[in-house]
């Protein structure tokens, strides 16, 4: 019995999200009414209040999940790794996993990030990714150990760059496959953007402008 009603739960919450999409999409964020999700998912609103408390609640619990299955992705993220797999010219597999993940929920984060709330979800994401690096590189290099640039300032780069470059792939409709992505992104890492562009060559000597 557990296991159906279980079962039903996941099935009116799936129903309830698929309507707050597409109303979103419709009407924007600011007019969609608890009244107007429970009537697109065809259930009453009391069914509505035993999953969420109001429309932003409900936005914060889905921007929650995904969250947290990105955050299990990223815990395997490992600096050293992106390097070796960059000399072989491969993408980190954790990279090409975690925007497989950003695809299969294209239409939530899509939204999400259309909404009123967009920045907000995205300052949310940013903070807590950088805390989750700051702590990998304390792992990595301690605080009592030389490093060669402040690391404050290499995380808060490597997070910014990272992001900015996902959120263009989101927002310009995930043009290139996930492999695609995780393999420029993993180039860029290992050998930096002046490098992967053609600016500089791998000996960090000056590439001369076309003519020369």
């Amino acid at each position: 019995m557990a296991l159906k009603s279980d079962r039903r739960q996941a099935r009116t919450r799936q129903l309830l999200h698929q309507a707050l999409l597409e109303l979103i999409r419709e009407k924007g964020t600011e007019t969609v009414t608890v009244t107007d999700v429970a009537k697109r998912a065809n259930v009453n609103r009391g069914t509505f209040y035993l999953h969420y408390r109001d429309v932003p609640d409900m936005m914060d619990k889905m921007f929650e999940d995904v969250f947290r299955q990105i955050q299990s992705r990223t815990v395997a993220v490992d600096p050293r790794q992106i390097v070796l797999c960059g000399r072989r010219n491969e993408p980190l597999p954790v990279f090409v996993e975690l925007l497989n993940l950003l695809k299969s929920h294209a239409k939530l984060i899509t939204v999400l990030l259309d909404s009123s709330a967009g920045l907000n979800y995205v300052r949310r994401f940013r903070k807590q990714v950088l805390e989750h690096v700051f702590s990998k590189f304390e792992r990595i290099l301690p605080g009592d150990l030389p490093s060669r640039v402040p690391k404050e300032y290499v995380v808060y780069y490597v997070v910014s760059a990272n992001m900015g470059t996902i959120l263009n792939w989101v927002e310009t409709g995930m043009k290139l496959s996930p492999y695609e992505l995780a393999l420029m992104l993993t180039k860029i890492m290992t050998h930096g953007p002046l490098v992967s562009s053609g600016v500089m060559d791998t000996d960090f000597s000056a590439v001369p402008p076309p003519g020369d």
